[in-house]
């Protein structure tokens, strides 16, 4: 069952605490904005400038505690409980093969 977003709650924040739908948190939140922030990293690093590289990292990291959170947490917020599942194991296993992806290359 899809929970209604509640209307006085910022959107950031709504997803933050469950309070959206999961389609939303899933490809709005993390597929969508998630592609921009790396296509952004993608821009900083290339100019070469420590202080950007730095900032961007903090933001990025903050982006995705809050982008991962907020998948997690809305999971519950769809008619197919299959599709909450999927999306938390791929929230899960996604940014762990993107770490240890160097390790092994």
């Amino acid at each position: 069952m899809e929970v209604i977003s509640k209307d006085k709650e910022p959107y950031l924040l709504s997803s933050w605490s469950g309070g959206q739908p999961l389609w939303k948190a899933y490809w709005l939140n993390f597929v969508l904005t998630g592609s921009c922030v790396g296509r952004i990293g993608d821009w900083i690093s290339l100019q070469q400038n420590m202080v950007a590289i730095v900032a961007y990292l903090f933001f990025a990291v903050l982006f995705y505690i809050w982008a991962i959170t907020s998948v997690w947490r809305c999971s519950k917020n769809t008619a197919n409980v299959g599709w909450g599942y999927l999306a938390r194991a791929v929230v899960i296993i996604g940014p762990a093969v993107g770490i240890t992806a160097p390790i092994y290359s």
